[in-house]
């Protein structure tokens, strides 16, 4: 709730001042989620002007999410550091020497962690808490670090020093083809399909090329089709690849080891092409629509970030319930109406929308003292990430008690009190 530098109207849901129209360029992520769920897009992206001059809605800060940019970036940065001497190799001479000069894999890793949290420091949906995901951040330090090096063990040696610009950030579209050697975060994009991705290694030798995915989560299907995307990207860029060096090797590097991935026949190629034609003509026709479709959905909804400003996802707990889940081993989201007060931080209240307790339920709410907000009865709420108990009524009756955490999020609903 309200903190410091942080609107009131922050923790109210608000409707969008203005829908986004769909963008100019293309990409493997957002086409992923625009398919996924239409209006999970269009809110993430629309415009919010009562609630702070940012782009979107304001991110919420998830500690998972922050370790892997974290981890990334780390990576990245090493491999920069390894391209510009030369040194992309699994030896450990080359690593080493770059290590000593900026100061190891620990400062390094905590110089990133600055880095990652430094677009939150004025979003008023983290202001409150971004100091305490600092410190968690900072005792994961060895944790962290074990994962960047893990990273850098399954490197594959390469040679030929890239010119200096092409090991900089953002891949510099400005510029033309690439040379020979070791690149970092190229972006790679073809006009005629208005599709943009960007590569974190690319090595290239006098006739073909091998791409690089780093990847810090889980393995899934979607990595392999990104990756064949970028191949097809670079068979199809003619200011980064005008001789149309061919794709050699596709490799896609997570924590625990690295998985090869068949490169693209040229068939399979146009193949591909036509299916990201279709698909991002099919995601962006739902763009049009005012608001854009929401497609509820058990599993997807709950890693949603504007799922508090949804109505579809508030009333598809209906269908959901009851949930398959146990109450005290899972998060949970709870749309109620506030009743009376029971203590300074405390609230009993009725059940007005959820997966897990039944409508109409009573139940109590504990609110953190340190975060804690002036209620009205009669208000309605909607809770994200709150755990559920049970404590003992006086009639021997369990009532569920729902506790706000420091993870939790609280919105006030409607025109109540």
């Amino acid at each position: 709730m309200p903190g410091r530098n942080v609107p009131d109207n922050m923790w109210r849901i608000v409707e969008p001042s203005h829908w986004p129209d769909p963008a100019a360029w293309n990409s493997f992520s957002a086409l992923l989620r625009l398919e996924q769920c239409p209006r999970r897009w269009a809110l993430s992206n629309a415009s919010y002007p009562g609630l702070w001059d940012g782009k979107g809605y304001p991110q919420k800060l998830h500690l998972a999410a922050i370790e892997g940019t974290i981890v990334h970036s780390t990576v990245e940065v090493l491999i920069k550091h390894l391209v510009q001497k030369n040194s992309v190799t699994r030896t450990e001479t080359g690593i080493t020497q770059v290590l000593r000069e900026i100061g190891g894999y620990t400062r390094l890793v905590q110089s990133q962690i600055d880095v990652a949290l430094k677009p939150f420091n004025q979003n008023p949906r983290t202001v409150t808490h971004i100091d305490r995901i600092r410190q968690q951040l900072i005792a994961k330090l060895p944790e962290l670090r074990f994962q960047v090096q893990t990273f850098v063990s399954q490197l594959s040696p390469v040679s030929g020093r890239p010119k200096p610009y092409q090991s900089l950030p953002g891949g510099n579209r400005e510029h033309g083809a690439l040379p020979i050697g070791a690149h970092m975060e190229v972006t790679l994009e073809t006009p005629e399909l208005r599709w943009r991705g960007v590569v974190d290694l690319l090595v290239l030798s006098e006739s073909s090329a091998e791409i690089t995915d780093f990847k810090t989560g889980e393995i899934k299907s979607e990595h392999e089709f990104q990756i064949r995307t970028y191949a097809l990207l670079w068979m199809r860029d003619k200011k980064r690849n005008p001789h149309q060096r061919v794709v050699s090797r596709l490799l896609i590097s997570y924590p625990t080891r690295s998985v090869e991935v068949p490169v693209p026949t040229d068939s399979e190629l146009a193949l591909l092409e036509a299916e990201l034609r279709s698909r991002t003509e099919s995601a962006q026709s739902e763009c049009v629509r005012r608001p854009p479709r929401a497609r509820p959905d058990e599993d997807a909804c709950k890693w949603c970030e504007v799922r508090h400003l949804c109505g579809e996802y508030w009333e598809a707990l209906r269908d959901w319930f009851p949930t398959t889940h146990a109450p005290d081993q899972v998060r949970h989201d709870i749309q109620l109406r506030l009743t009376s007060r029971s203590a300074l931080t405390s609230w009993t209240a009725i059940v007005e929308e959820s997966s897990s307790l039944e409508r109409e339920a009573l139940v109590t709410v504990r609110f953190p003292l340190d975060d804690y907000h002036e209620f009205q009865e009669g208000q309605s709420l909607r809770l994200l990430d709150v755990h559920i108990s049970y404590v003992q009524g006086v009639d021997t009756t369990d009532i569920p008690a729902i506790s706000v955490g420091v993870s939790s999020e609280t919105f006030v609903y409607g025109d109540g009190p």
